[in-house]
């Protein structure tokens, strides 16, 4: 009788190889997703911070070749037009033209007009490459600072702010979703 109740306890522990695969897959398998799913997030922010970066710099390029003749020919009015034109499109925080003493000639912000450049907060640089300089001066928020030049001779300078937010916008949607693809 006591051999009898030995053995059924030992069935009633016992459980089925299939169940015992079945829970060692299921972690192998969401293991593999954890850290598939961080690699993946990872690589896609470092390259949209990248594609950012590329476009501001090529934003903020064209602004300043654009910039060139009026700051040059100190043609404000014109120079005004560009930027308004260039503002309303709404692509970024803010643009700031300078000519080469660093009085500032055109800006989204009027109040900075006939002012100095104004100087940056201290700024983690993200990247530069010969007179381009991109900072992250906080605030989800990137400044691009271009010289503005006139047969490579450095008349003027264009400060564009872009923020990070949409980044962060694409960047919250996929690890809403993996979970759901974890429990499909």
């Amino acid at each position: 009788m006591g051999a009898l109740r030995d053995a059924n306890e030992e069935k009633a522990g016992y459980l089925p190889i299939q169940f015992k695969w079945t829970a060692i897959m299921a972690v192998v398998v969401a293991v593999a997703m954890a850290a598939s799913s961080y690699f993946i997030l990872r690589a896609q922010r470092t390259m949209l911070s990248q594609q950012l970066v590329d476009s501001g710099i090529a934003l903020t390029k064209f602004i300043s070749v654009q910039s060139a003749i009026p700051v040059l020919g100190e043609d404000w009015l014109s120079l005004e037009a560009l930027v308004q034109d260039a503002a309303a499109r709404d692509t970024f925080s803010y643009l700031v033209v300078a000519d080469h003493t660093g009085t500032v000639r055109s800006a989204t912000s009027p109040e900075l007009i006939g002012e100095e450049r104004p100087s940056l907060p201290e700024a983690e640089e993200v990247f530069r490459q010969e007179q381009i300089v991109v900072s992250d001066v906080g605030e989800s928020l990137y400044n691009f600072s271009v010289p503005v030049l006139f047969n490579q001779t450095p008349v003027g300078s264009v400060d564009v702010g872009l923020t990070t937010n949409r980044i962060g916008e694409a960047l919250a949607t996929p690890p809403r979703l993996l979970p759901i693809l974890a429990f499909a």
